[in-house]
Parts: C-alpha cells; sequence; structure tokens
C-alpha cells in the first residue's frame, strides 16, 4: 500500500532533506519515526530535496507499507515521535503507480527578503537586506522565465548533466515587513533559486549592475553569491489530481 504524505518544518537545524551520514536530516528523522511507530523499517522517496537551512510549508513525500491505517493515525502517531520543528500535516493513499518525484506538476518556492532588521523570532525564517530597493529588479527578472540553461545559476552536481529547466513564473509580494520572491516550475537545479536571489540582491543594493541577470543566464558564467538558506521555503508541491486521487483521502 502506497501512502503520499505531506510536511512542514523549519530547516535550520537539519542539514538538509536528504539523509547524510552522522548528519542529523530531516529524512532521517521521518524514518526514525516510522520505524519507532511501525516497528517496521520503511524507506521514503521525497518531492524534491531541500539544502541545508531551508524551509517547507508542505513538503511531499512517499512511502510503502503493509499497514491500512487512517489519516488520523499515521498523522499524529509520526507527529508524537518527531521533533517540533517537523509536522506531518496529512497523508493519503494513493495508487501503486504514485512517485512524490516523478509525479510532480509543479512546485512553489519562495524567497523572503526583511524589509527591517530581523529580531530573535523571526532571523531563522527571512533575510534581512539593507537598502534593497525592489524597483532595480522588478523588470529584469522577467528574463529568467520560460525553458533556458541555467548554468550560470547553479551549483553543478555531477550527476545532473542536463541544466536546462523551466521557470514557469516569477512572481514579488510586498507586505509591510518583506518582499517574497515566488518562483514556479517543475523542477530546479542545486542552490539554483538562492543563487538567483544571491544576484538579485546585489542588483536591488546597487552593487550590481541590472544587466548582469540576463548575462548570466545567456553566458553561463556565475555572479554574485548564494543568498542565505533562511529566507527560502518549498511552499507547495503540486499534483494533479488524477495521479493522487485526492478524493480517496483515508477516512
Amino acid at each position: 500500500m502506497r501512502y503520499l504524505g505531506f510536511v512542514e518544518y523549519d530547516g535550520t537545524s537539519y542539514s538538509g532533506f536528504q539523509k547524510q551520514e552522522n548528519k542529523d536530516t530531516i529524512e532521517y528523522q521521518i524514518e526514525r519515526a516510522i520505524l519507532l511507530m511501525t516497528m517496521i523499517e520503511t524507506k521514503i522517496s521525497v518531492a524534491g530535496r531541500t539544502d541545508k537551512g531551508v524551509h517547507a510549508l508542505n513538503q511531499a513525500f512517499h512511502f510503502d507499507s503493509t499497514l491500512d491505517l487512517s489519516s488520523e493515525i499515521w498523522t499524529t502517531s509520526l507527529n508524537l515521535r518527531l521533533n517540533n520543528d517537523i509536522r506531518i500535516k496529512r497523508v493519503l493513499k494513493v495508487n501503486s503507480f504514485f512517485h512524490a518525484r516523478h509525479s510532480v506538476d509543479y512546485k512553489i518556492y519562495k524567497y523572503v527578503i526583511a524589509k527591517k532588521p530581523s529580531s530573535a523570532f523571526t532571523t531563522r525564517f527571512e533575510n534581512y537586506v539593507k537598502d534593497f530597493k525592489v524597483e532595480l529588479v522588478k523588470d529584469e527578472i522577467r528574463c529568467l522565465e520560460g525553458t533556458h540553461d541555467y548554468l550560470g545559476y547553479c551549483k553543478k552536481n555531477k550527476l545532473e548533466s542536463n541544466t536546462v529547466r523551466t521557470i514557469d513564473k516569477i512572481e514579488i509580494v510586498e507586505d509591510i515587513n518583506s518582499y517574497s520572491f515566488y518562483f514556479y516550475g517543475r523542477s530546479f537545479l542545486r542552490h539554483m533559486i538562492r543563487i538567483i536571489m544571491g544576484l538579485i540582491i546585489e542588483v536591488g543594493r546597487g552593487t550590481k549592475d541590472k544587466k548582469l541577470i540576463n548575462e548570466v543566464l545567456l553566458t553561463k558564467h556565475k555572479e554574485g553569491y548564494v543568498a542565505s538558506s533562511s529566507g527560502l521555503y518549498l511552499v507547495d508541491v503540486i499534483y494533479k489530481e488524477e495521479d493522487i486521487k485526492l478524493n480517496e483521502e483515508i477516512s
């Protein structure tokens, strides 16, 4: 029996999602909770790995189990065995062909730039940038939308030879405290959004020319730095209803 779980987490204290030897990760904690609950060693597959310090509001993963349990039992029992900064939100029964990563329709990420210095209670969840002027970047970032080779905007991974990706849309949402940059797309390269935001931050502060945003895309030559992980969130993972049969949520 295959299950789809949705989880939110504060990534500050973890070395990313993926299991790593001698490091505490989200994947390790979830698999440990399932083992403690069921006494059965269970592997999970995630929609997309997040890096050290990156947060998630609705990350998705799937796992197989011989147990036929309700969403409430899975959710409550796993949360009792997880740290308070990792919370299972719901569990769905899905068809055996479903895959948390391969079945993704699109994902939404956001990066939060604070307008004023962070407090002790907000510093883990935003990136304060002094003298950031959003008007310097809001038109220039449009060139990043569409299908491109983002080699200049990623940390190259030996296992990932293809650096062509599609960003369907970039939105900027402003409120009294922050600017939130939303990125919509099916998949993203390692550090891709943080490298994009690193250059956006420098352009917004006036320390780099705004033309560089498009030039990096064309020349594939990196500029800027990797922005702090504290401001980055995986907001949501979207699946087509027919792929996960949402109307069959466990009762």
